[in-house]
C-alpha cells in the first residue's frame, strides 16, 4: 500500500494540518497547499474572524497573569465577515508542552448560538475556577459550525498567554479544591488494645 508523508511535526500541527487538508474546502477550492494555507494560522472559511482574546478578573480587568484559586474569564472578540447560523465557539487552553488542560464549547449546552449578521462583533467568554497549576498556558480559540467541530471557521492558536502563580501546587496537572484526611481504623484501635 503506498503513501507519501506530507508532513512531519508535533503532534497538535500534524492534526491542524489534517484538518486543513481534509475538511477546508476554501483551501483546496483556492489551489492552496496546506503549507501555504497554514502558514500562521489555520484561517478556516473566512466567514468569521477571531480578533483578539485576553483573561481577565471578574471585575473585568484585563490580565495577562493570575492567581490560582481565583474565577476567571477567558474572553475572544470574534467578526462575522458573512452571516453565519448557530457557530460553536471554542477555547481549548494547553500548558507550555502542549497537553490541552481544559476545554470549554458553546456546542454542549448552547448548540443553537443563534444568527450572526455579516459586520456583527461578538465576545465569547469563559469563566471559570482557575485551578490550573502555576506555570504559563496558551488559549486556542475555535469557531466553526454546529456539529462536531470539524467545520472551521476561524481558529487562531495560542493566541495568548495567560501566567498562573501560586504557592500550592500538589504535582499533578490541576490543582481540584480537596480535603484530604487521615482516619484511624477501628480495626487497628482493637488491635493496639490487645
Amino acid at each position: 500500500f503506498p503513501y507519501t508523508t506530507l508532513f512531519r511535526s508535533k503532534p497538535q500541527e500534524v492534526a491542524d494540518h489534517y484538518l486543513a487538508l481534509n475538511f477546508d474546502r476554501e483551501c483546496s477550492a483556492a489551489g492552496l497547499t496546506p503549507e501555504e494555507h497554514l502558514a500562521a494560522e489555520w484561517a478556516g472559511s473566512h466567514e468569521a474572524r477571531i480578533l483578539e482574546a485576553w483573561t481577565e478578573d471578574t471585575s473585568g480587568k484585563r490580565q495577562n497573569a493570575c492567581l490560582q484559586g481565583e474565577r476567571l474569564r477567558f474572553k475572544a472578540a470574534v467578526a462575522f465577515e458573512s452571516s453565519v447560523d448557530d457557530p460553536a465557539f471554542s477555547v481549548e487552553i494547553e500548558d507550555e508542552w502542549g497537553t490541552k488542560m481544559f476545554v470549554a464549547t458553546t456546542a454542549v449546552d448552547n448548540e443553537r448560538s443563534g444568527h450572526f449578521a455579516a459586520g456583527e462583533e461578538v465576545i465569547f467568554c469563559v469563566e471559570f475556577e482557575n485551578y490550573l497549576t502555576p506555570g504559563k498556558y496558551y488559549p486556542t480559540v475555535n469557531v466553526s459550525r454546529r456539529g462536531g467541530g470539524l467545520d472551521v471557521i476561524h481558529r487562531r492558536r495560542r493566541m495568548s498567554t495567560i501566567t498562573v502563580f501560586g504557592s500550592t501546587a500538589q504535582g499533578g496537572l490541576v490543582d481540584l479544591p480537596n480535603a484530604a484526611t487521615v482516619e484511624r481504623s477501628p480495626h487497628h484501635a482493637e488491635l493496639s488494645r490487645s
